[in-house]
């Protein structure tokens, strides 16, 4: 994935969020997770899960505010 790519993401997100949204993402290679890591959109802007069964739970959880 190229910065293009995580753009899209990026944008994705911000426009599920404004709608009430939210963008989880799973299974990522350990490349892109590192990516992720190293641009410090992991945790901070996408919450990344292992699997799909957990990031459909995580909706579920209650919000920090």
């Amino acid at each position: 994935m190229d910065s293009s790519g995580i753009g899209v993401l990026i944008e994705t997100a911000e426009m599920l969020r404004g709608k009430g949204g939210e963008l989880r993402l799973t299974q990522l290679e350990t490349k892109m997770r590192s990516l992720f890591f190293m641009t410090r959109l992991l945790g901070e802007v996408f919450e990344i899960f292992d699997t799909v069964d957990q990031a459909v739970d995580s909706f579920a959880e209650p919000v920090a505010v």
